[in-house]
């Protein structure tokens, strides 16, 4: 789901101040930086709210500015039962970039899928935290496998830094970032990040669903 147009502008410049001023980081690797949300984890609940059509707030959260796609990964967390994610785009790199929701999802604590690479490798990329299954999901128990090759645009368009092989049983959808939108989706379904060149920098908040009747 996307949620056009709801953020001004001087709201995404004081996340952006926010996320250079921050001294609450913590070391993930050479590909990102995490800062703390702080005061604005929770400025989104209404909003969330009104879309979904459930009461959620935000848990759990994270600036992070990063410069290699991320890894097709999940990010439930059963100890704070944060079963969405909003992704907020702040700052947008030089070519075109968004997020791919795939259909398949892994039903269980977050974890990322290395695909061709070894736990070790992609370890030095991401935050120490991270669960890595070595391989592709469709190795693993995942909803929804497709049992054929994504499709072809889906891959030529968005996907083409991965080998096409390690995309096998996955199907899903283009999501493009713009500055002022809300991605707004399952954090249960598995998702990555676009090929792009260049720096991005967001904000995601997780969020837990507090009723299940809004408004």
């Amino acid at each position: 789901m996307k949620i056009k147009n709801i953020i001004p502008k001087e709201r995404i410049n004081k996340h952006i101040k926010e996320f250079i001023q921050s001294t609450k980081r913590s070391p993930s690797g050479h590909n990102q930086a995490f800062a703390d949300p702080g005061a604005y984890l929770n400025a989104y609940d209404d909003i969330i709210s009104k879309a979904l059509g459930k009461g959620v707030k935000g848990v759990s959260g994270n600036y992070y500015e990063h410069v290699l796609p991320y890894y097709p990964h999940t990010d439930y967390n059963s100890n704070f039962d944060n079963v969405y994610n909003a992704a907020i785009p702040l700052i947008l790199p030089e070519t075109p970039v968004g997020l791919v929701v795939f259909d398949q999802r892994w039903e269980n604590d977050s974890a990322l899928w290395t695909m061709e690479h070894s736990k070790k490798f992609i370890s030095e990329f991401v935050s120490s935290t991270v669960d890595l299954k070595e391989g592709k999901p469709n190795d693993y128990d995942i909803t929804n496998k497709t049992n054929k090759e994504i499709d072809d645009a889906l891959y030529n368009n968005y996907l083409h830094h991965y080998r096409k092989e390690d995309l096998y049983g996955l199907s899903g959808s283009f999501f493009s970032y713009e500055i002022g939108d809300i991605l707004v989706f399952d954090n249960k379904n598995i998702h990555c990040t676009s090929y792009f060149e260049g720096k991005k920098l967001g904000l995601s908040i997780r969020f837990k669903i507090i009723e299940e009747d809004y408004g």
